[in-house]
């Protein structure tokens, strides 16, 4: 189950996200990953973990060993502060858009309460808007 939000501007309704905002992955070898949550609606690996949540088992491993081990990551949303430019970055990747690659670049979540990049004069803020 995901929260889904909205994060925009209160003043020109620059919408800088509709969605859960992050992908969690596991790393399976040799390179490749695995969705926890899909996008486009799939949902797949997790399920409603049992009571305490310590038997799950991902890639045949503990949660918690895949952590310990480096292999949980995330995509989050991003924007370049130049550009405009919303797109998603893994959680290990360099900050630099994909497009005009700037390094000024942050989460959408930590522009919430911020003056909007765009038309400078609203504050972002977030909302709860749904559960998928």
């Amino acid at each position: 189950m995901a929260i889904i939000k909205s994060i925009r501007c209160n003043d020109c309704g620059f919408q800088l996200l509709w969605g859960s905002g992050v992908v969690p992955y596991v790393r399976l070898p040799p390179g490749t990953i695995r969705k926890l949550f899909g996008i486009k609606g799939e949902k797949v690996l997790l399920k409603e973990p049992p009571v305490g949540g310590h038997n799950i088992k991902l890639a045949g491993k503990s949660i918690a060993n895949l952590i310990e081990e480096g292999r949980i990551g995330h995509y989050a949303t991003y924007i370049c502060l130049e550009c405009l430019n919303l797109f998603q970055l893994d959680s290990d990747s360099v900050r630099i858009c994909n497009k005009c690659k700037s390094d000024n670049v942050k989460s959408v979540f930590d522009l919430i309460g911020q003056k909007c990049p765009k038309c400078r004069l609203g504050i972002i803020e977030e909302k709860t808007v749904g559960i998928s």
